[in-house]
């Protein structure tokens, strides 16, 4: 909320979604820190920022995003190399 305006970049207000937006990566629920209209983009592109969790697996780990009870698609993975604390 607020809808957006097609064809018209998030450059004022940046709309986010009215549903709950979780993300598990690697099985672990990772903290959403912002989810809504991407700055600059047109109407319709979401940008998600995220925080991976300290205890995720290394390697190529999936990645979930569920909003409103709604999963992505599957098979969506990260390739994590090194956890930094």
């Amino acid at each position: 909320m607020p809808d957006g305006i097609d064809g018209k970049p998030a450059i004022d207000v940046f709309p986010k979604p009215v549903l709950p937006v979780s993300v598990k990566i690697g099985g672990v629920e990772a903290e959403v820190v912002y989810a809504g209209a991407a700055p600059g983009f047109v109407a319709g592109v979401m940008q998600l920022n995220v925080r991976v969790p300290l205890n995720v697996a290394l390697g190529n780990v999936p990645v979930v995003v569920t909003i409103g009870g709604f999963d992505s698609q599957a098979e969506v993975t990260l390739s994590i190399s090194e956890v930094l604390e």
